[in-house]
């Protein structure tokens, strides 16, 4: 019987040992603030193990995570020699997108490490080297709500399709959001955990993934702090799977989401605002009918789909009143003013709503839906 007690104290005593060793494993997991790599990989090559090499040496992250988006079986030796390494890989059965292995990575890294700094996130085709991930993951550690763009600097030797692409798309992104960048579509940035939440429930699944995060850093109320990176391109850019036409086309889906809720209000507000004074009723009654009714769309299919805020519902609505009632008076006065110059109030309401259209997503974006920033995962 003593034997017995004396067997039940030491399996007690080393429960409690184990679960103090647990402790203080768990308590160094949370001091542990540095930053964790993620990177999305589909039929990579193998550059991607020096680069996981040279990660893991810098000791500059707390861990390096990498999914493998489907890559078939041909890649399994390279994805085992990456786990060998020390890589946590995280497996895709098939392939789904570029922004749907970006998500799970941010997942896996949310319920494993939820007190990291953040997540740094690079391409698997060789294209950015280990001193580039290195310095925008110790600008992550060391920014204040900023989302971290690893930028590039597109020469006349830099392919024709990316250099195209990333200069229109920053332009029409500039045009419609108001969000100014030199690389909008980066693949080496460095993400606030703060954001991963939000980031999570995006739809979006593709390459059009990187350019929502803008977005989101933008209506969240995150800065963009950009950090000079090499320009690389390995065989003319040969082992990109970003389809010009495809991907791109996804890519500007984005921004027409955005302002589709802008273009079907205005049309709602026209089409009030003509049957309203086409019955002889005074131009000041019928604006304030159309953006009555037009109003009222705008707003809840703003708040809860294009925006998607989670702020004070009170707040948010006193602040779309007001922003309305100051955009009507512009209005009026506008439209009052080329009425009397000879225009039919009908064009003059065309002409003036095109300028509003543009002030008043921006003001939305800006000044009404601000609510909602990421909490911290766990």
């Amino acid at each position: 019987m003593s034997a017995f007690v004396h067997g039940l104290s030491l399996t007690v005593i080393g429960m409690d040992v184990e679960v103090r060793r647990s402790a203080q494993g768990f308590s160094s997991m949370q001091s542990d603030v540095r930053p964790v790599l993620l990177i999305p990989a589909y039929k990579p090559t193998d550059a991607i193990i020096a680069v996981a090499e040279d990660i893991i040496a810098s000791d500059a992250f707390q861990a390096v995570f990498c999914v493998n988006d489907g890559s078939g079986e041909a890649y399994d030796p390279l994805f085992a020699a990456l786990t060998e390494r020390g890589v946590i890989v995280v497996r895709h059965v098939v392939n789904l997108g570029k922004g749907a292995a970006l998500k799970t990575g941010f997942n896996a890294i949310g319920t494993r490490l939820p007190d990291a700094v953040g997540i740094v996130t690079a391409d698997a085709d060789g294209q950015h080297v280990s001193a580039d991930i290195v310095a925008v993951g110790r600008a992550l550690s060391a920014s204040d709500h900023a989302l971290i763009l690893g930028t590039r600097t597109f020469r006349a030797d830099v392919p024709l399709r990316s250099r195209f692409g990333n200069i229109m798309t920053r332009y029409v992104l500039r045009i419609f959001t108001g969000i100014r960048t030199s690389d909008t579509q980066t693949g080496l940035r460095g993400i606030p955990m703060t954001m991963v939440p939000r980031l999570l429930r995006l739809s979006t699944r593709g390459y059009d993934f990187e350019l929502d995060m803008l977005i989101v850093s933008k209506t969240q109320g995150y800065t963009l702090q950009e950090v000079p990176i090499s320009t690389v391109y390995i065989d003319d850019n040969a082992s990109s799977h970003f389809r010009p036409l495809a991907d791109s086309a996804a890519i500007y889906f984005v921004l027409v989401r955005h302002i589709g809720n802008a273009i079907v209000t205005a049309f709602i507000d026209y089409v009030v605002f003509a049957i309203a004074l086409s019955f002889g009723t005074s131009l000041l009654t019928s604006m304030v009918m159309g953006r009555l009714v037009a109003g009222l769309f705008n707003f809840f299919v703003g708040r809860a789909y294009v925006f998607k805020s989670h702020g004070n519902m009170f707040s948010e609505t006193l602040r779309y009143v007001c922003l309305v009632l100051g955009l009507m008076l512009l209005s009026y006065g506008a439209i009052s003013f080329l009425t009397a110059e000879g225009l039919t109030p009908y064009i003059a309401k065309i002409v003036v709503e095109s300028f509003i259209f543009v002030v008043s997503f921006a003001a939305q974006r800006l000044f009404v839906f601000v609510g909602g920033k990421g909490q911290r995962v766990g």
